[in-house]
């Protein structure tokens, strides 16, 4: 949420983010990945709840 603006309109670099939950930049970096991962594993069921 940080990362992309979510938050507030002002998007966050990976280390930023990382400076603020306390983690390395690697960790936060890590979590994105994840996080797209799922994403297009579930992109079909995502473009028809938008399209609802």
């Amino acid at each position: 949420m940080l990362r992309f603006g979510f938050v507030s309109e002002r998007k966050l670099s990976a280390r930023q983010v990382a400076e603020q939950l306390k983690i390395k930049p690697a960790k936060v970096n890590h979590i994105q990945q994840q996080a797209m991962k799922v994403l297009r594993c579930e992109q079909d069921q995502i473009k028809e709840y938008l399209v609802c």
